[in-house]
């Protein structure tokens, strides 16, 4: 850790250990709680600041030059809360001091996780108060379960939309609770604001916005028995179209705040109906491309830019309709008390049992996939001729299995999306599930999670099953508002059964969770996004690069170029100040380097055709061509796996100076550039 991130983490872990401790009086519990505190603050801010991955390399613009930058993620429609919250803050920042623009890019990456740890603490007041009158909900589950998430972490160090589309969805999730049970209108406002600003920084929050939008129009139109059923439904409606309205405002909202910083000159280009309303409504992309593959969804994205005023007034009048549908809908199963009937009480009691079984029936279907189940990458390999093509890709990239039709492609498609949910999941997750279940069968009793956060619980467990059928690539990090749903309710469950346990006991049971959730999560620092649970170990030859994993693992986002470049920097440059440079296969850079270290990364040419506009979208300014490269003493070259998905191997001859591991599995291999020339290789 440099002094910045050691010096931020010592004061919010001094500030959160003695606000909590405060609240809960110094005791054993409360020792626990400060050691869970500042182990989960210090794994937070470990090298926070000190690497960019793939994507920060452009979406750093955004949150340290709010009012010069091109906004290229905003003009499509995403990142937009990040702009408005960690560009203000940054824009501020930058007004009023001077210092070196990598100091301004270590602020951004501690200002973004700040805002993190703060919409955690917004979650937690918002569950305390839904569980209020049910259960207390304990200090140490919740952290030992959130703290400890490699996913929220890992969205936490990264500035890209994985963060808030995760923490506002979850806020809203919650406020859409309290309002549906407390009858609560200022909740279900709050809802629609929290859903918004998670549907504006990312496509995967869209549908949180319309359903809070449904359920406002619904609460708020159904104590309305003595009313005719066409009133009620057009009340229902109403309703909806009127929060609809309050979204548009949010949206109004977000584009002044940034027009603040950027002053009316970007008025025009802000303000296209077309990218206006994209946050609203970017969930129709996933339905598009669903039904229609790549292309289908490649002629709406054109239709949606080329027509703008036709395409939201097009999208805006559908909206209406499917509304309108909704609230006869409702008002009709309300009528005739289809919500309060015996098969819905039913399904509410056995819905944990259902929710523990589907867990643990994941579980062992992940593990069967570990042991059996092989996924090959294109372009890496080739897909054979008679094998099933799918139809959709990601940055050129695809998974295949060698089935030979769509249904089979689809069942091993599930399988692999299922096997990169479960293993994204920290282990204190199941433990905590089988804890609680133990708690109950002894007791005798049930669990009293309320039935709408059991109900988010069985939604998350079926997101891979979305994946698949959507043919939405599959990676850990696409799971993790569906993963931290899992642990808010498991946490809910074992603050429960530690309620009916003792003191001392329950002290013990919270540190052997903190311990094997600290245990497991430490070698995979600083990213996290390599983790794998304990029982996830990969094939001996998978370490080797000519060998391209065939099982779901993390191949790196470019956090390895500053864990080489320390290396180096120690070991083979020992303070000479000579000029180095170090070559990279993929895109990442090392914030706050030397100045005698360039970091460069090398897109090579590939010869599929058919993959060229997608390599060349990915070249960003300091990216050189092979042959301007150099391979001297001074050049190192940093290769890992996702890079090596378009490019050749180097021969296995070749001994690399040392590797980035994680548990045992390489990422990402060194080499100098003196050691490829003289066996003839180059890029």
């Amino acid at each position: 850790m440099n002094s910045l991130e050691l010096i931020v983490a010592i004061a919010v872990a001094l500030l959160l250990g003695w606000r909590l401790v405060k609240a809960s009086g110094f005791n054993l519990e409360s020792i626990v709680i400060v050691a869970i505190i500042v182990t989960g603050i210090f794994l937070l801010f470990d090298r926070v600041s000190q690497f960019f991955t793939y994507d920060e390399t452009y979406f750093f613009w955004e949150a340290t030059s709010i009012a010069t930058c091109g906004l290229s993620q905003w003009l499509i429609g995403a990142l937009r809360t990040s702009d408005i919250l960690v560009g203000s803050v940054m824009h501020a920042i930058r007004a009023t001091t001077s210092l070196p623009f990598a100091e301004y890019q270590m602020l951004a990456k501690m200002t973004h996780a700040l805002f993190g740890i703060t919409c955690i603490g917004f979650i937690w007041i918002l569950l305390a108060r839904l569980l209020r009158e049910r259960i207390q909900l304990s200090v140490t589950a919740f952290l030992v379960l959130i703290a400890f998430q490699p996913m929220l972490l890992m969205s936490m160090k990264i500035i890209t939309y994985d963060m808030f589309s995760m923490l506002l969805g979850i806020a809203a999730v919650l406020l859409i609770g309290i309002g549906a049970k407390e009858k609560n209108i200022a909740a279900l406002f709050c809802a629609i604001i929290a859903s918004f600003l998670a549907s504006q920084e990312k496509v995967i929050a869209s549908p949180l916005l319309w359903i809070s939008i449904v359920v406002y129009g619904w609460e708020s139109a159904r104590n309305s028995l003595y009313e005719t059923r066409f009133r009620r439904i057009i009340k229902v409606f109403t309703r909806c179209c009127l929060v609809f309205c309050i979204a548009i405002a949010a949206n109004i909202g977000s584009h002044i705040i940034l027009l603040i910083n950027r002053g009316p000159d970007s008025l025009d280009q802000l303000m296209k109906l077309d990218l206006f309303f994209y946050p609203i409504y970017s969930f129709v992309y996933i339905l598009v491309r669903t039904l229609g593959g790549d292309s289908f969804a490649s002629i709406y994205v054109h239709w949606m830019l080329d027509s703008g005023i036709a395409w939201a007034c097009a999208i805006t009048g559908m909206a209406i309709v499917a509304l309108f549908i909704v609230s006869i809908l409702l008002t009709l199963a309300d009528s005739h008390h289809v919500f309060d009937r015996r098969w819905i009480k039913s399904f509410k009691e056995i819905l944990p049992t259902i929710n523990g079984l589907l867990f643990l029936l994941f579980l062992l279907l992940a593990v069967f996939s570990w042991l059996f189940l092989e996924g090959y990458t294109f372009p890496r390999i080739k897909i054979p001729q008679g094998c099933y093509i799918p139809p959709a890709s990601f940055n050129g990239v695809s998974v295949f299995f060698m089935a030979k039709s769509l249904a089979g492609h689809w069942e091993l498609s599930y399988l692999w999306a299922n096997l990169w949910f479960i293993i994204a999941i920290s282990s204190v997750v199941p433990i905590g599930l089988l804890i609680s279940w133990i708690s109950n069968r002894i007791t005798g009793t049930r669990s009293q999670a309320p039935a709408f956060l059991e109900f988010m619980m069985f939604i998350s467990l079926l997101a891979p099953l979305a994946y698949a059928t959507s043919q939405t690539p599959a990676l850990n990090r696409y799971f993790n508002m569906f993963i931290l749903i899992i642990a808010l309710v498991t946490a809910v469950r074992l603050s429960e059964s530690l309620a009916k346990i003792r003191k001392p006991a329950r002290t013990v049971i919270i540190t052997l969770l903190f311990i094997i959730a600290a245990v497991e999560i430490y070698p995979f620092r600083p990213l996290f996004g390599s983790f794998r649970p304990f029982w996830y170990n990969l094939p001996e030859n998978m370490s080797r690069h000519q060998v391209f994993p065939t099982k779901p693992v993390w191949t790196g986002w470019g956090e390895e170029v500053m864990l080489a470049g320390k290396k180096i920097k120690q070991n083979y440059l020992k303070g000479d100040t000579r000029q180095a440079t170090l070559y990279f296969n993929f895109i990442g850079d090392w914030v706050r380097k030397d100045d005698n270290i360039t970091v460069t990364s090398v897109m090579t040419r590939i010869a599929d055709a058919k993959y060229m506009q997608v390599k060349d979208s990915l070249i960003h300014a300091n990216a050189v061509h092979d042959d301007t490269l150099s391979y001297t003493s001074r050049d190192f070259y940093i290769i890992n796996r996702q890079g090596l998905l378009y490019q050749k191997d180097i021969p296995e001859t070749i001994n690399p100076l040392f590797t980035i591991g994680f548990r045992g599995f390489t990422q990402a291999w060194v080499y100098r550039g003196d050691q490829l020339a003289a066996t003839g290789f180059t890029f």
